[in-house]
């Protein structure tokens, strides 16, 4: 009997595991998902195969706070995660973007609306405080969709969906948040730079400014499954200097080996 309890209890496990969803903090503190403390919302990854249907969604577990406060030390590995694995296998172009909400100061007259945001292209047009609030708005609603249900923020889960299922890339906060709210691309192929910015709103309704600050770059690498972050786009990052000494050392090897054979 004992037996057969353990064998219930390891496909009962099995399973809960093979269906983990991602569960992103919106950063409300009134709402239930909100499990975590007051961190304020978390920062969480999109990977979208547009031609196969198929999206790839990574709750990286870092706080909107700790992100913001020093994004060039911001790291995530997610290559040896199972729904990475079955995503990566159906090959490219893949798109990616990255995104957090601060629910904190809604309602006040100072700092109203938060947000990370990825864009791709510098010095975006982030448009008004209507449009701030409408991407606010659309990434509610991925965040919504992503989770589906009362889920633990804390397990930093990852979520596998193909067209039609939740969590389902474009069904909210696509590449590009709609025409009537300003025209925001909040994602990039994958292997190409993505800038970051932290968005805010402050002032009352009436005389509300849009405020924004350039974090850095964001960087996927697709083969080792990880998301780096640079203070410059990763094109321009400088090279390390062990590999100009390894370059030194090459040439000299292929002049001495010249004269020996002269």
């Amino acid at each position: 009997m004992n037996a057969l309890k353990t064998l219930v209890a390891g496909i009962a496990l099995a399973l809960s595991a093979g269906v983990a969803n991602a569960a992103i903090d919106d950063g409300n503190p009134g709402n239930q998902l909100n499990d975590a403390g007051d961190i304020h919302g978390e920062l969480f990854l999109n990977v979208w195969n547009q031609a196969a249907g198929e999206t790839f969604t990574f709750d990286t577990g870092w706080s909107y706070d700790a992100f913001v406060a020093n994004p060039t030390s911001f790291t995530a590995n997610f290559g040896s995660d199972a729904n990475w694995a079955n995503f990566a296998a159906t090959g490219n172009p893949l798109v990616f973007s990255l995104g957090a909400m601060n629910s904190v100061g809604l309602g006040t007259t100072g700092a109203r609306n938060y947000y990370v945001l990825s864009v791709d292209t510098l010095n975006p047009n982030f448009g008004s405080d209507a449009t701030s609030t409408a991407v606010r708005g659309y990434m509610g609603l991925r965040i919504q969709d992503i989770n589906q249900a009362d889920l633990d923020v804390n397990l930093n889960n990852s979520t596998f969906s193909v067209s039609g299922e939740p969590g389902d890339y474009p069904n909210y906060w696509g590449s590009n948040v709609g025409s009537t709210h300003g025209s925001i691309d909040t994602d990039t192929e994958v292997g190409q730079w993505l800038a970051m910015y932290e968005v805010w709103t402050t002032g009352a309704r009436a005389t509300t400014k849009l405020n924004n600050r350039l974090l850095g770059y964001a960087f996927l690498d697709k083969d080792e499954g990880t998301l780096s972050f640079a203070s410059q786009p990763p094109s321009t990052v400088p090279v390390p200097p062990a590999f100009w000494l390894m370059g030194s050392a090459m040439t000299a090897l292929v002049g001495f080996s010249r004269r020996r054979h002269a």
